[in-house]
This record gives structure tokens, sequence and C-alpha cells, in this order.
């Protein structure tokens, strides 16, 4: 128990608590090369049309959000042959992501921890298709960051 209070302290303290330019942050060369950004030839402009101030995808979806996600699901085996979530590359790409969403560098070991932590509350995605159950995934990790820095 008091583990778990530790690392929902430490969680609170590192995450961050304001919106950011989600076009400006994901068009970072570091990350692009990572991502289907580049792939796809996205700008700001298609960016935009995803992810809101939040970071959280933009309702009504978009038909960029779909060529986006159905192209990290690809590149990345985010989800197994049997439609459930793929823990291990989801993680990854969190860890990879972590840097943009957290306010503090935290050590790799730390990074996996929180990921972890958030994946296990957002695995079970809702939605019938890969791409519906990436998104409320994606979402999910989204709101429950935001929820833990609150306590900040």
């Amino acid at each position: 128990m008091i583990k778990k209070l530790v690392l929902c302290v430490f969680i609170a303290w590192i995450t961050q608590g304001t919106s950011f330019d989600v076009a400006k942050v994901l068009l970072e060369k570091q990350l692009q090369d990572q991502t289907c950004v580049k792939e796809l030839n996205f700008d700001s402009t298609h960016l935009s049309n995803i992810f809101d101030e939040n970071f959280i995808v933009r309702r009504p979806i978009h038909p960029n959000t779909i060529e986006f996600y159905e192209c990290n699901i690809r590149k990345f085996h985010l989800i197994k042959a049997d439609g459930q979530l793929n823990r291990e590359p989801l993680i990854d790409k969190l860890v990879r992501l972590g840097p943009l969403l957290l306010k503090d560098k935290i050590d790799d070991c730390a990074a996996h921890d929180l990921w972890q932590t958030l994946y296990n509350s957002c695995s079970a995605a809702k939605g019938t298709s890969p791409l519906e159950k990436i998104i409320d995934f994606h979402d999910c990790v989204i709101i429950e960051l935001a929820k833990l820095s609150i306590t900040e």
C-alpha cells in the first residue's frame, strides 16, 4: 500500500497538468522519425485535426485520425491478431512519448513503471474495431495522466 501511495505521489509530482502544443511537439524531429507523422507526411494542420489542445482525440473522428492510427497499429503492432491490445509495444510507445507528456525527466525504470500503471488502468479499452480500441486507450491514458497531476 505504501509503495502504491509513494508511486502515486511521485507520478503526481512529475506529470504535467497543463496543455501543450500537440502539433508542434509531434512534429519535432526526434519523434517524427519514430511515428507515422513522417510516413503520412502530416503537418500541424493534420495533427490539429486529430488531437485537441489536451492531446485527446477530437470527435467526430476525422479521416486524418483514421490514417494516423491505422498506420500506428500496423507499424508498431499495437493490436494482437485476436483484436486485443498488445501490451509490450504499447508500453514501449508510451515510454518513447513520455518525455513529451511529463514535466520533469525521469529515469527509464520509473518511466516504465509509470506507463505500466497507466496501461493497467486503461487496458480494458472499449470498441469493436482495432481503431476504436486504440483511440479509447489513448484517451484513457491521457485522462488518467491528467488525473494524477491534479494533486500537484
